[in-house]
């Protein structure tokens, strides 16, 4: 049986209030990833009751992905706010203890997010600068080259081993009483290390801690 736009609204705005908790609870988690992917698009809005003295006319969906150890959460936002305006109010929720987060994002200055104590490293999108060089290429052909072949490096990187093959502990090689052994570097002990040890096997230990697998 159809039902008016409105009974619609109606059964959809109770239903909401339901799982609101669940939602906050996902924005509160999501804030604490170590990856986070952001961007937007224009949505049509019928009626939007903006804040005050806010001149702007556009209205967006903002999508962000966030890498939580094991876990991906995605989280949509439709308003007048921008991407990085919406990574911001996430990030107000990360803790203070945790490093600084990976943003990815193409390079917009409107997806970055403006808020005092976080500062994400920022991990622009390749595929749009490259895109960028290739519409040039014919201006500049000798620059481009060089910039899309430097590139190629990283893309036959990407394009490596999968998960199945990197989940394997990663070997380094030692030398103890005079024999040289591989140890997985999970297992191995630093003793009086100098500081370019300690902090590559810390940094080591962090990232695995994270989630992510070499």
């Amino acid at each position: 049986m159809p039902l008016p736009a409105t009974s619609q609204w109606d059964l959809m705005a109770a239903a909401a209030k339901l799982i609101r908790l669940v939602l906050e609870e996902l924005i509160r988690q999501a804030a604490q990833g170590s990856v986070m992917h952001n961007d937007d698009t224009g949505m049509r809005i019928l009626r939007l009751t903006r804040e005050p003295g806010d001149k702007r006319t556009g209205t967006f969906t903002s999508g962000i992905v966030s890498v939580v150890g094991a876990w991906t959460i995605a989280l949509f936002f439709t308003l007048w706010k921008h991407a990085g305006e919406n990574i911001a109010d996430v990030l107000k929720q990360r803790a203070r203890e945790l490093p600084a987060p990976i943003q990815m994002c193409d390079a917009l200055s409107r997806n970055t997010p403006k808020l005092e104590g976080v500062e994400p490293l920022m991990a622009n999108c390749l595929a749009h600068g490259r895109r960028q060089v290739v519409e040039v290429v014919d201006n500049f052909p000798e620059e481009c080259r060089y910039v899309l072949e430097t590139l190629r490096g990283v893309y036959h990187h990407d394009a490596g081993p999968g998960t199945d093959a990197c989940s394997a502990d990663m070997l380094v090689l030692i030398r103890w009483q005079g024999r040289t052994m591989a140890v997985p570097l999970s297992q191995l002990a630093d003793v009086d290390p100098d500081d370019s040890t300690a902090e590559a096997i810390a940094d080591w230990h962090y990232w695995v801690g994270q989630g992510y697998c070499f």
